[in-house]
């Protein structure tokens, strides 16, 4: 694997968010795949990066599913990528 990589970001629901389809958070989601709008939910944030409690996974080169890979798995795992410890 190489190259640019895409991730699909956790969906976050707390109470003050915004519900169903009215939440932007929901509307960018629906581009995720595997996420299915709940229009009774809340939706409060869309975390894309490699926090622990909800770490972006990597989609595979077919972008209608995601490998299901976390992506700090894949940034430590990939010989090519530069990171600091």
């Amino acid at each position: 694997m190489s190259g640019v990589f895409r991730l699909a970001g956790a969906v976050q629901e707390y109470a003050w968010g915004k519900v169903g389809a009215s939440s932007k958070v929901a509307q960018y989601a629906q581009a995720t795949p595997g996420f299915a709008l709940d229009n009774d939910k809340p939706y409060a944030e869309l975390w894309m990066g490699t926090h622990p409690s909800a770490p972006s996974t990597v989609l595979s080169a077919n972008v209608c599913k995601t490998t299901g890979e976390p992506g700090t798995d894949m940034l430590f795992n990939t010989p090519t990528t530069e990171h600091a410890h």
